[in-house]
């Protein structure tokens, strides 16, 4: 019986902004549901392979990726399938470069590098705001973050989170 989704992607049908060839093998690996949406995320494994270029195969990723050397706002990630979004914080381990996942040139997620004094810090959307018990305020943010605050923010406001504590700042 099947329960969840596909667990397979074709390269035909992966988002543009992951910048894979569309004809070399059939099937990609795919962005499990998580923090980030499907069609705005992209799977470590094809981040460390076709974005960033760091290794050559799948082979070498899992490798990587299993051995916990990918670090996710400052979280060790050991799955193929994780989906990295927008303004996500993903440091190498045996690499000083520290990336980002911004915007850029008219795509939708490209990595930057940032200093290691921006890698604590991540910016966040107010996507929801709930008044719950106490009079307290639960703020949902872009990636899935939840934070029961008492600070005054409106939705669509733009907030600074101290990361892997999620503090606001």
């Amino acid at each position: 019986m099947k329960i969840a989704g596909s667990k397979k992607l074709k390269r035909q049908m992966a988002p543009l902004f992951w910048g894979i060839t569309r004809k070399e093998k059939r099937f990609v690996v795919t962005v499990r549901p998580g923090s980030h949406g499907k069609n705005t995320s992209i799977s470590s494994a094809v981040f460390l392979r076709d974005m960033l270029k760091i290794v050559k195969t799948l082979r070498e990723a899992k490798y990587a990726i299993y051995n916990g050397k990918v670090i996710v706002d400052g979280i060790i990630r050991k799955s193929l399938h994780h989906g990295i979004g927008l303004m996500d914080v993903i440091e190498l381990d045996g690499l000083k470069e520290t990336y980002r996942l911004v915007p850029k040139n008219g795509i939708l997620l490209q990595p930057i590098i940032i200093d290691s004094i921006e890698k604590t810090k991540k910016l966040v959307q107010v996507k929801s705001k709930t008044t719950i018990k106490n009079n307290k305020t639960q703020v949902g943010f872009h990636d899935g973050r939840v934070l029961i605050d008492d600070t005054n923010v409106s939705v669509g406001d733009t907030c600074v989170m101290q990361i892997p504590e999620q503090k606001n700042t």
